[in-house]
């Protein structure tokens, strides 16, 4: 299982990249996290809320209201131009940060020596 505090670091950059893809109300967007890491990575939609209203604020999402039924209204999320560019950038810096991980944890030999070093 992934630690909550790496998935909330990492939420946003998985939203965008979920909406780059397709538009999707939130509950596709935690079905897919779940189906595409084998469910490592598990969240509740109410998680992703806070997540999906400050991305809107800022201009890198949009939403649309869709009747499903007689009372029923779901929120589908569009990923903006402003949002694109927002995941480029932030793609960008997820891999430096990741190429810098793996150099230095290779350090040690890669993933199988690691946890047999001592520390």
């Amino acid at each position: 299982m992934i630690s909550e505090s790496l998935k909330k670091a990492s939420l946003e950059i998985l939203i965008l990249a979920m909406l780059n893809n397709d538009d999707m109300y939130p509950y596709q967007i935690v079905q897919n996290l779940i189906a595409k890491s084998d469910s490592k990575y598990t969240i509740i939609a109410g998680v992703a809320y806070p997540v999906l209203y400050r991305m809107q604020d800022k201009g890198y999402i949009t939403c649309r209201e869709e009747k499903t039924g007689k009372r029923r209204t779901v929120h589908i999320y569009h990923l903006e131009e402003a949002g694109r560019e927002y995941l480029r950038e932030q793609c960008g810096d997820f891999f430096e940060v990741a190429d810098l991980i793996k150099a230095i944890l290779n350090e040690k030999g890669g993933r199988e020596n690691w946890f047999k070093a001592k520390m």
